[in-house]
C-alpha cells in the first residue's frame, strides 16, 4: 500500500528553517533530516521515494508538538549505517554549508546506537495556516494523531482528515 504521507514529530524549527531559506532560494535543492531514532522508518527504507514520486512529510516543531508547522516532499532515503566514507563527507559537507543548525551528519546517538534514516527533503514549506495534528489520520488505527504530545519524536504514517495533502 502506498504511502500517503509521513508525520514527524518535533523536530527543531532551527533546521527546518535552515532548510526552508535555501529551498525558497533554489528549489530544486535536496537537503536532509536525520530522525533521532535507531530504527528504519520502515516503508520508506521497502519503497524509497524518488524526485518523480515523492512521499508528502508534515512536521511539527519542538516548540509546539501539537501543530503541524511545515510540509515538505521526501524524495530519497539512504541507511547511514551503509555510507562509504566518500557519501558520508559528501553529505556532512552539504548539511554544513546549508544546514549549519545541525552540525553536521550524525552517525551515534547520544546513548551509543547508531542512527539509521537519512530523509532527502525537497519544496519544504512553512506553512502560513499551520493546522492541528488532529487533521491527520494514523493509517494504523484510522484515529487522529493526539494533541497532547508531550515529547519530541517518533514517526506516523498519516493521511490529512481533509484528503488534502500538501499544503493546507
Amino acid at each position: 500500500m502506498p504511502i500517503e504521507a509521513l508525520f514527524l514529530n518535533g523536530v527543531y524549527s532551527v533546521i527546518l528553517d535552515d532548510i526552508w531559506n535555501v529551498q525558497c532560494q533554489e528549489t530544486d535543492r535536496t537537503l536532509f533530516i536525520q530522525p533521532y531514532k535507531a530504527q528504519a522508518i520502515k516503508r520508506i527504507r521497502d519503497d524509497p521515494p524518488t524526485a518523480t514520486d515523492p512521499v508528502c512529510l508534515y512536521l511539527s516543531t519542538t516548540d509546539d508538538l501539537a501543530t503541524v508547522s511545515y510540509n515538505a516532499e521526501i524524495v530519497g532515503w539512504e541507511n547511514k549505517r551503509l555510507m562509504r566514507q566518500e557519501r558520508i563527507a559528501e553529505v556532512h559537507a552539504i548539511i554544513k554549508e546549508y544546514q549549519p543548525n545541525e552540525n553536521g551528519l550524525y552517525l551515534c546517538l547520544d546513548d551509543g546506537r547508531k542512527p539509521v534514516n537519512l530523509l532527502h527533503i525537497q519544496s519544504m514549506e512553512k506553512l502560513q495556516e499551520p493546522f492541528s495534528v488532529v487533521e491527520l489520520i494514523k493509517e494504523s488505527d484510522r484515529k487522529p494523531l493526539s494533541p497532547n504530545r508531550r515529547t519530541s519524536g517518533g514517526w506516523s504514517y498519516v493521511y490529512r482528515r481533509s484528503g488534502q495533502l500538501g499544503s493546507a
